[in-house]
């Protein structure tokens, strides 16, 4: 797994994944945070969405995805999406890895919220529910959507048959 925050540029990311695929590594992970973990501000980060979505379009075989994204940070239907693009661009090859969110200091200065633990948890459960559509009972339907308590969609798009 990459710490991405660090101050991993485009030129990093892809000689990484080049190394990877050149070596027979068959994934790659990333983190998904926006400040460095170890409170270095001068060390920037690029989205970790852009940068798989990205970085599927330029390799071949290397698994993607991220270890974990906050459920805090997006909205679940703009998760979903961002991932369904990625993993349409690679071709199939997207892992989505999804957690409550646990850096305060990351949720202050970028203005997510982070409640505490229990409804956190609870809220990431629902919004994995939500952004994987999984609260569906026909599974034959064209269009998907959950209502929880803590976040809900309707009428999303399903994902085609390409998506995992």
């Amino acid at each position: 797994m990459i710490e991405g925050q660090e101050d991993v540029t485009w030129e990093d990311w892809l000689a990484l994944a080049a190394a990877c695929e050149e070596n027979g590594v068959g994934t790659m992970f990333r983190s998904d945070h926006y400040l460095s973990v170890d409170d270095r501000r001068e060390r920037g980060s690029l989205d970790a969405w852009g940068t798989i979505t990205a970085l599927g379009a330029v390799t071949e075989n290397l698994r993607l995805g991220t270890m974990v994204s906050p459920a805090t940070f997006r909205h679940p239907a703009v998760l979903a999406k961002a991932a369904v693009t990625a993993d349409h661009v690679s071709g199939g090859r997207v892992e989505v890895g999804i957690g409550a969110g646990w850096w305060e200091r990351e949720h202050e200065l970028y203005g997510f919220d982070l409640p505490p633990v229990g409804p956190g948890r609870r809220r990431s459960k629902s919004r994995c529910r939500s952004s994987a559509g999984t609260g569906a009972k026909d599974r034959s339907a064209s269009t998907v959507g959950t209502t929880g308590r803590m976040s809900s969609t309707r009428g999303r798009s399903r994902c085609s048959s390409r998506c995992r």
